[in-house]
This record gives C-alpha cells, structure tokens and sequence, in this order.
C-alpha cells in the first residue's frame, strides 16, 4: 500500500486501531492541516475515549449513573459531532482519576 500522503498514513494508522475515534481522527487531520482541534470541544487527542458502556462496565454501574455523573461533572465527556455538542464518548482517564479518588475517600472512612 503505497501512502500518498500524511494524511492517508493517518488514516491508515487510526483505521488499525480499535480505540482510536472518529472524533480523534478528526482532530489528527486537522491538525496536519494547521487548524490544531479547535473544531472538537473538550477534544483530548492523547486521552483513550471509550463508550458510556464501557465506563459503566469499569465502574459497575449503569449507563444511567454514568450519564449522571457526567452531568455533575464527576467524569469527563468528550463532545463531537457537526456543532461540537454532542457526547461521543467519556474521558477514560476521567474515569480512572474517579475510581481512584472515590476509593481513596471510603479507605479514609475506615
């Protein structure tokens, strides 16, 4: 496969990776073309985005409970689409740093 440029190398690379979101891509591309995300809103281009279920799953709740922690801003959305207003997906590391703090809190309560 021969890359014709940069892009079509990104591309190529995101396409390999499961974990790598539409979003992310975008924010790759308009990077390479000098615009940086400023497109994306609360874009985190290094930060894995994973799905309302799969926080649900890591933090053994419901999607429910995810959707609110969002609300109260517990954990981070990562914000897409045409107007850059709606969720495409949640911040891992949001929901890593909040496990890690809640848990740290309920050892402290002992």
């Amino acid at each position: 496969m021969c890359m014709k440029s940069t892009k079509d190398a990104v591309r190529a690379i995101c396409a390999t990776d499961p974990s790598i979101t539409p979003v992310q891509v975008k924010a790759a591309l308009a990077e390479l073309d000098g615009e940086g995300s400023r497109h994306l809103t609360n874009s985190e281009p290094l930060d894995r985005v994973i799905s309302r279920k799969q926080a649900a799953d890591i933090l053994g709740c419901s999607k429910k409970s995810v959707s609110e922690k969002v609300k109260a801003g517990k954990i981070k959305a990562i914000y897409g689409g045409a107007n850059g207003n709606r969720i495409t997906g949640i911040s891992e590391q949001s929901v890593r740093d909040f496990m890690a703090n809640n848990t740290s809190k309920a050892h402290a309560n002992e």
